[in-house]
């Protein structure tokens, strides 16, 4: 599931309004399962911009063949490299408990 977090402290600009408003909205991931290519598709809809942070966490393990993950996402996007967890080799995520 993609779940937005939203960075009350840090200012936004109109690309993260139009993200928010457009791959953030409800219609598109309000309570859903998305397949991979789905998450993709919405978190990369701004390309080359993305989510400046993404949380992975695994929600469910059902089986071998099915695992749920929740991705936080920061809803501010921003160029490859304005990410964070750049010092991890792999921006923007960064695995959560």
């Amino acid at each position: 599931m993609l779940i937005p977090e939203y960075d009350e402290h840090k200012s936004s600009n109109g690309k993260d309004d139009m993200f928010q408003m457009i791959a953030l909205s409800d219609n598109n991931i309000k309570d859903r399962l998305l397949k991979f290519e789905n998450v993709v598709e919405i978190l990369s809809c701004m390309s080359p911009h993305v989510p400046t942070q993404i949380k992975v966490k695994v929600s469910e393990l059902s089986s071998e063949q099915n695992i749920v993950f929740d991705l936080i996402t920061s809803t501010r996007i921003r160029k490859p490299s304005e990410l964070a967890n750049i010092e991890t080799g792999h921006p923007p995520f960064k695995v959560i408990r």
